[in-house]
């Protein structure tokens, strides 16, 4: 589940693949007012996240980032190439992508480009999500 402006983005089942979009502005009559289907070569989706400077939705495949443009709904994909898991994002609005498998911090641009992969050090085990400091450095969440 993630928000932005005055819509709350629910991804009720994670196998369908479908995000359900309402409207907040009532708080009484929170009322179904879309669902987007993120279709793809993943099977499943994980973890997603707004991005309000970019207004777009992040949602993590098993091996693909699937990227929400808002308010056109326009869907596009990227490949990890690992198993990605949990998604935040940079103080420069970036996405980064957990791989827990292989160890990894994975950093994109809101359009797909690589900025840069992190090998986490060997004593980090299956980390689960990954959050930038203040100071830029990095702490991952173990699972």
């Amino acid at each position: 589940m993630t928000s932005l402006d005055d819509h709350l983005y629910v991804l009720r089942e994670k196998t369908t693949k479908q995000i359900e979009v309402y409207n907040m502005i009532n708080i009484d009559s929170h009322r179904l007012q879309r669902c987007l289907i993120v279709a793809g070569r993943d099977t499943i989706c994980y973890d997603m996240i707004a991005c309000e400077h970019n207004r777009c939705i992040y949602a993590s495949g098993s091996s693909h980032m699937h990227r929400v443009a808002l308010p056109s709904d326009e869907i596009t994909e990227w490949p990890i190439n690992d198993e990605c898991h949990f998604l935040s994002l940079t103080v420069t609005h970036n996405v980064l992508v957990t791989c827990p498998e292989v160890r990894k911090v994975k950093e994109f641009t809101t359009d797909g480009q690589s900025i840069r992969e992190i090998v986490l050090p060997e004593d980090v085990c299956s980390p689960l999500h990954t959050v930038q400091l203040s100071n830029d450095d990095f702490d991952c969440v173990p699972r």
